[in-house]
């Protein structure tokens, strides 16, 4: 119904605002059109969204009984065990049930067999093209809201070979479409490091198993705590914090986009 509603007003109001107050993403619409979805999977997209949604609007303090009641206040009907499904789906794991205060007053952190050590110990210096390669996260406000941007480098020559730029933290908007074209541009081989931090993004099932699949893949994960781990990241996004945002007035989703690929370029 949603997505019928918007193909039938585009000629009164922009398709941009329409996705905005409704809750999808242009690209979801885009898919439902090319007629690539079924009904079942754009309900799937939409859930994964609202919790998604809710998640991170809660400081990622919800667990599945508070994101199921805020879900019915929405008008989604699912009950906790439903919303578990979809969390686990999404590499989510709130707050408290990362560490829960046991009656003897010691802490307890569940284990996530997704979370790697780090096996790249800041060797940041590298001799060949996919020995290492690094990636992180980073938001950037505009005119509407927030953008995400996910990025992949390799440290050989430090190009930026995958990146995703999107209006939500979800795993198919962030690490899997960054390192799918990560994989495009650059060939992997075995012995491959991929180095990140330990944000649900990375550390969930759905990732490690796009990993897994290709050869000989050696996952390396920032300590807890621990920011330069992760530096070179880092470093990259203030670099380019500094050159594309505009001090003076926020741009639009379509003027960050241009100046990122702008800057990149410029920096290959």
């Amino acid at each position: 119904m949603i997505f019928h509603f918007i193909e039938n007003n585009l000629d009164t109001y922009p398709l941009w605002k329409m996705c905005k107050v409704l809750g999808i993403r242009e690209f979801t619409y885009y898919r439902w059109r090319d007629k690539i979805l079924s009904p079942r999977q754009c309900q799937t997209i939409l859930l994964e969204e609202e919790i998604s949604s809710i998640f991170y609007e809660y400081k990622e303090r919800y667990g599945n009984i508070k994101i199921s009641a805020e879900l019915q206040s929405r008008g989604f009907k699912l009950s906790p065990a439903q919303v578990t499904f979809y969390m686990r789906k999404l590499g989510f794991i709130s707050k408290f049930g990362r560490r829960r205060i046991i009656k003897s007053g010691s802490l307890f952190i569940p284990h996530n067999p997704c979370v790697f050590p780090n096996v790249l110990n800041r060797q940041f210096k590298v001799e060949e093209p996919s020995q290492v390669w690094v990636s992180g996260i980073t938001s950037i406000e505009i005119a509407t809201g927030l953008l995400f941007l996910t990025i992949i480098m390799d440290l050989f020559d430090t190009k930026i070979i995958g990146l995703s730029l999107s209006d939500g933290l979800t795993i198919k908007e962030t690490s899997i479409p960054a390192w799918e074209m990560a994989v495009h541009n650059r060939k992997t081989k075995k012995g491959l490091i991929f180095h990140s931090d330990r944000s649900p993004q990375y550390a969930n099932k759905m990732f490690t198993r796009k990993l897994n699949s290709y050869q000989d893949i050696r996952r390396s994960m920032s300590r807890q705590g621990n920011h330069l781990d992760n530096a070179i990241p880092k470093t990259f996004f203030t670099s380019l914090k500094s050159e594309i945002v505009d001090l003076n007035m926020l741009l639009t989703k379509k003027q960050i986009e241009e100046k990122i690929f702008e800057y990149i370029q410029n920096q290959q």
